[in-house]
Protein backbone atom coordinates (compact mmCIF):
# COMPACT_ATOMS: atom_id res chain seq x y z
CA UNK A 1 0.00 0.00 0.00
CA UNK A 2 1.03 3.65 -0.12
CA UNK A 3 2.42 3.44 3.43
CA UNK A 4 4.48 0.28 2.88
CA UNK A 5 2.08 -2.09 4.61
CA UNK A 6 0.69 -5.29 3.14
CA UNK A 7 -3.02 -5.35 2.32
CA UNK A 8 -4.81 -8.60 1.59
CA UNK A 9 -8.23 -9.05 0.02
CA UNK A 10 -10.36 -11.85 1.40
CA UNK A 11 -13.62 -12.47 -0.40
CA UNK A 12 -16.57 -13.41 1.81
CA UNK A 13 -20.27 -13.69 1.11
CA UNK A 14 -22.24 -10.51 1.75
CA UNK A 15 -23.73 -10.11 5.20
CA UNK A 16 -22.68 -13.29 6.93
CA UNK A 17 -20.02 -15.93 7.21
CA UNK A 18 -21.60 -18.90 5.45
CA UNK A 19 -18.86 -21.24 6.65
CA UNK A 20 -20.16 -20.88 10.19
CA UNK A 21 -23.14 -23.16 10.90
CA UNK A 22 -24.70 -20.46 13.04
CA UNK A 23 -24.45 -17.90 10.22
CA UNK A 24 -22.17 -15.74 12.37
CA UNK A 25 -22.46 -12.17 11.21
CA UNK A 26 -19.36 -10.46 9.86
CA UNK A 27 -19.56 -7.76 12.53
CA UNK A 28 -19.17 -10.48 15.16
CA UNK A 29 -16.37 -12.05 13.15
CA UNK A 30 -14.57 -8.70 13.09
CA UNK A 31 -14.62 -8.55 16.87
CA UNK A 32 -13.46 -12.10 17.46
CA UNK A 33 -11.61 -14.71 15.47
CA UNK A 34 -11.15 -13.27 11.99
CA UNK A 35 -7.40 -13.87 11.99
CA UNK A 36 -7.83 -17.52 12.92
CA UNK A 37 -10.56 -17.97 10.29
CA UNK A 38 -8.29 -16.39 7.70
CA UNK A 39 -5.19 -18.44 8.48
CA UNK A 40 -7.10 -21.73 8.16
CA UNK A 41 -7.17 -21.14 4.41
CA UNK A 42 -3.43 -20.45 4.16
CA UNK A 43 -0.44 -22.74 3.65
CA UNK A 44 1.14 -23.66 7.01
CA UNK A 45 4.21 -21.37 6.78
CA UNK A 46 2.14 -18.34 5.83
CA UNK A 47 -0.43 -19.16 8.52
CA UNK A 48 2.38 -19.32 11.08
CA UNK A 49 3.64 -15.90 9.93
CA UNK A 50 0.18 -14.38 10.39
CA UNK A 51 -0.16 -15.89 13.85
CA UNK A 52 3.31 -14.59 14.82
CA UNK A 53 2.33 -11.04 13.81
CA UNK A 54 -1.34 -11.11 14.79
CA UNK A 55 -0.92 -8.17 17.20
CA UNK A 56 0.21 -5.97 14.29
CA UNK A 57 -2.72 -6.87 12.04
CA UNK A 58 -5.61 -4.49 11.52
CA UNK A 59 -9.00 -5.23 10.12
CA UNK A 60 -10.95 -6.60 8.61
CA UNK A 61 -12.53 -3.77 6.70
CA UNK A 62 -15.62 -4.87 4.79
CA UNK A 63 -16.21 -3.34 1.38
CA UNK A 64 -19.52 -3.48 -0.43
CA UNK A 65 -18.79 -4.81 -3.91
CA UNK A 66 -21.20 -4.15 -6.75
CA UNK A 67 -20.75 -5.74 -10.15
CA UNK A 68 -22.55 -4.47 -13.21
CA UNK A 69 -22.46 -2.51 -16.40
CA UNK A 70 -23.71 0.99 -17.19
CA UNK A 71 -26.35 1.07 -19.89
CA UNK A 72 -24.54 3.95 -21.52
CA UNK A 73 -20.80 4.53 -21.06
CA UNK A 74 -20.75 8.02 -22.50
CA UNK A 75 -22.36 11.39 -22.83
CA UNK A 76 -21.15 14.07 -25.25
CA UNK A 77 -17.54 14.82 -24.36
CA UNK A 78 -17.16 12.10 -21.69
CA UNK A 79 -16.44 8.37 -21.90
CA UNK A 80 -16.33 6.01 -18.92
CA UNK A 81 -14.03 2.98 -19.04
CA UNK A 82 -12.90 0.33 -16.58
CA UNK A 83 -14.73 0.05 -13.27
CA UNK A 84 -16.39 3.42 -13.87
CA UNK A 85 -18.34 1.87 -16.76
CA UNK A 86 -18.48 -1.75 -15.64
CA UNK A 87 -17.41 -2.57 -12.06
CA UNK A 88 -15.88 -6.04 -11.95
CA UNK A 89 -15.90 -8.56 -9.12
CA UNK A 90 -12.70 -8.66 -7.06
CA UNK A 91 -12.01 -12.33 -7.67
CA UNK A 92 -9.50 -13.17 -10.39
CA UNK A 93 -8.32 -9.52 -10.60
CA UNK A 94 -10.11 -8.63 -13.81
CA UNK A 95 -10.80 -4.95 -13.09
CA UNK A 96 -7.36 -3.79 -14.21
CA UNK A 97 -7.31 -6.21 -17.16
CA UNK A 98 -10.64 -4.96 -18.50
CA UNK A 99 -9.67 -1.31 -17.93
CA UNK A 100 -6.42 -1.74 -19.88
CA UNK A 101 -8.23 -3.54 -22.68
CA UNK A 102 -10.81 -0.72 -22.73
CA UNK A 103 -7.98 1.83 -22.99
CA UNK A 104 -6.44 0.02 -25.97
CA UNK A 105 -9.76 -0.01 -27.82
CA UNK A 106 -10.29 3.68 -26.99
CA UNK A 107 -6.82 4.52 -28.36
CA UNK A 108 -7.53 2.58 -31.56
CA UNK A 109 -10.79 4.46 -32.14
CA UNK A 110 -9.46 7.91 -31.20
CA UNK A 111 -6.45 7.51 -33.50
CA UNK A 112 -8.87 7.48 -36.44
CA UNK A 113 -10.80 10.59 -35.38
CA UNK A 114 -10.12 14.00 -36.86
CA UNK A 115 -10.68 15.99 -33.69
CA UNK A 116 -9.12 19.29 -34.70
CA UNK A 117 -12.25 20.94 -33.36
CA UNK A 118 -11.61 19.30 -29.97
CA UNK A 119 -14.69 17.09 -30.14
CA UNK A 120 -15.12 13.36 -30.51
CA UNK A 121 -18.33 12.35 -32.27
CA UNK A 122 -20.79 10.47 -30.04
CA UNK A 123 -20.80 7.60 -32.54
CA UNK A 124 -17.15 6.89 -31.70
CA UNK A 125 -17.94 6.47 -28.01
CA UNK A 126 -20.91 4.26 -28.88
CA UNK A 127 -18.69 2.13 -31.13
CA UNK A 128 -16.21 1.69 -28.27
CA UNK A 129 -18.95 0.50 -25.93
CA UNK A 130 -20.34 -1.84 -28.61
CA UNK A 131 -16.90 -3.35 -29.10
CA UNK A 132 -16.05 -3.75 -25.41
CA UNK A 133 -19.33 -4.61 -23.71
CA UNK A 134 -19.64 -8.24 -24.92
CA UNK A 135 -16.22 -9.17 -23.52
CA UNK A 136 -16.86 -7.34 -20.25
CA UNK A 137 -20.14 -9.19 -19.72
CA UNK A 138 -18.54 -12.54 -20.65
CA UNK A 139 -15.71 -12.01 -18.15
CA UNK A 140 -18.19 -10.99 -15.43
CA UNK A 141 -19.97 -14.32 -16.03
CA UNK A 142 -16.63 -16.16 -15.77
CA UNK A 143 -15.91 -14.40 -12.48
CA UNK A 144 -19.30 -15.47 -11.15
CA UNK A 145 -18.61 -19.06 -12.21
CA UNK A 146 -15.26 -18.94 -10.39
CA UNK A 147 -16.98 -17.62 -7.26
CA UNK A 148 -19.51 -20.47 -7.40
CA UNK A 149 -16.60 -22.92 -7.38
CA UNK A 150 -15.22 -21.23 -4.26
CA UNK A 151 -18.65 -21.44 -2.63
CA UNK A 152 -18.82 -25.14 -3.50
CA UNK A 153 -15.45 -26.06 -2.00
CA UNK A 154 -16.06 -23.84 1.04
CA UNK A 155 -19.42 -25.30 1.98
CA UNK A 156 -19.85 -27.28 5.19
CA UNK A 157 -19.30 -30.99 4.68
CA UNK A 158 -16.50 -30.54 2.16
CA UNK A 159 -13.41 -29.82 4.24
CA UNK A 160 -10.97 -27.47 2.59
CA UNK A 161 -8.01 -29.59 3.65
CA UNK A 162 -9.49 -32.62 1.90
CA UNK A 163 -10.10 -30.60 -1.24
CA UNK A 164 -6.53 -29.28 -1.08
CA UNK A 165 -5.19 -32.84 -0.78
CA UNK A 166 -7.12 -33.95 -3.87
CA UNK A 167 -5.95 -30.93 -5.87
CA UNK A 168 -2.31 -31.34 -4.83
CA UNK A 169 -2.44 -35.02 -5.83
CA UNK A 170 -4.12 -34.64 -9.22
CA UNK A 171 -2.79 -31.16 -9.94
CA UNK A 172 0.65 -32.61 -10.64
CA UNK A 173 -0.51 -34.26 -13.85
CA UNK A 174 -0.13 -32.37 -17.13
CA UNK A 175 -3.63 -33.47 -18.16
CA UNK A 176 -5.20 -31.83 -15.09
CA UNK A 177 -3.07 -28.70 -15.50
CA UNK A 178 -4.09 -28.39 -19.16
CA UNK A 179 -7.78 -28.66 -18.28
CA UNK A 180 -7.39 -25.88 -15.71
CA UNK A 181 -5.33 -23.68 -18.05
CA UNK A 182 -7.88 -24.09 -20.84
CA UNK A 183 -10.71 -23.24 -18.46
CA UNK A 184 -8.89 -20.09 -17.30
CA UNK A 185 -7.83 -18.90 -20.76
CA UNK A 186 -10.54 -16.24 -21.06
CA UNK A 187 -9.52 -14.75 -17.72
CA UNK A 188 -5.82 -14.78 -18.58
CA UNK A 189 -5.93 -13.68 -22.21
CA UNK A 190 -9.34 -12.10 -22.66
CA UNK A 191 -12.32 -13.38 -24.60
CA UNK A 192 -11.65 -11.46 -27.81
CA UNK A 193 -8.37 -10.31 -29.36
CA UNK A 194 -7.44 -6.76 -28.36
CA UNK A 195 -4.27 -5.09 -29.61
CA UNK A 196 -3.01 -1.60 -30.26
CA UNK A 197 -3.23 -0.80 -33.96
CA UNK A 198 -0.47 1.18 -35.60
Amino acid sequence: SWDGRLQIGWIVEKGFDSAQPSGKHLAQLKESDWIERFVRALPPKLAEHFRDYKDELEGPIFLDVRVGCCEQWSIPGLLLIGDAAHPMAPNRAQGINMALRDAIVVANHLALVDNRNGKVPDEVFQAIQSERQPEVEAVQKMQLAEWRKVEFISRPGLPYQGFKAVISTFGRFAFTQNIWLHEQKGLREGVVPVSLKA
